[in-house]
């Protein structure tokens, strides 16, 4: 065998060990070989998703390693800055995300002095979805067809990640009217026609909501 064939050996041999053990976990030089763990809960690499709050769980990989009755530390860190923190022995861990883009969440085990040979890596992208938007629901609303010259609307707003800020109202086609906070409007001399009564909600964050519209008819 070559010499130039037994380096192209071992220069492969060794970026395979430093760089990576499989999709999402890399290699902890000097880690414990029967000391490893294993991905059960997370998205999946390069996954977009729109939901705020991210679960990840893991577990030892091998009965081997899950029998050792030593506690088991783990340390993560979210971005790939700051520093590492420790979860205990939990192996669940919740992100509440608070920006949009790409995110990464590591993690490692520590036995006492030994590593666990792999970190896991989880790669993701938060969209923000318009899930996270605030929503309004009306609670009274008229009669499809009414003869009330007046009627008083109520409805609620719900933000799954922040708080109602101010709510908007517009009759028909007209300018959109600060409401302020008051979740009721009263709508007098209402016109003996086809109408719409049109609400939207915006939160602290700056987030508004889809139009919410309740139509109906005034007889005369």
């Amino acid at each position: 065998m070559t010499r130039a064939l037994i380096g192209f050996l071992l220069f492969g041999a060794m970026t395979c060990f430093l760089v990576s053990c499989g999709p999402g976990s890399a290699v902890n030089p000097g880690g414990d070989p029967a000391f490893s763990l294993v991905k059960v809960a997370g998205p999946v690499e390069g996954e977009v998703i729109d939901e705020s709050v991210v679960h990840f769980s893991w577990q030892l990989q091998n009965s081997e390693a899950r029998q050792v009755k030593t506690t088991v530390d783990y340390y993560y860190r979210l971005d790939q800055t700051g520093e590492w923190t420790s979860t205990k022995s939990a192996q669940t861990f919740d992100w509440n995300l608070d920006k949009t883009g790409d995110h990464v969440f590591e993690l490692y085990g520590r036995r006492g002095s030994a590593l666990s040979n792999n970190t896991l890596r989880w790669q993701f992208s938060y969209s923000g979805g318009a899930n996270q938007l605030p929503l309004v629901l009306f609670v009274t609303t008229p009669e499809s067809v009414m003869n009330q010259n007046a009627f008083t609307f109520s409805w609620v707003g719900q933000s799954k990640v922040s708080a109602i800020a101010s709510y908007e109202i517009r009759l028909n086609e007209g300018e959109w009217l600060r409401n302020e906070l008051n979740a009721t409007y009263q709508w007098v001399n209402i016109p003996i026609q086809d109408n719409v009564f049109s609400v939207r909600a915006t939160d602290l964050e700056g987030r508004v909501s889809p139009v919410a519209q309740c139509k109906f008819t005034r007889s005369p």
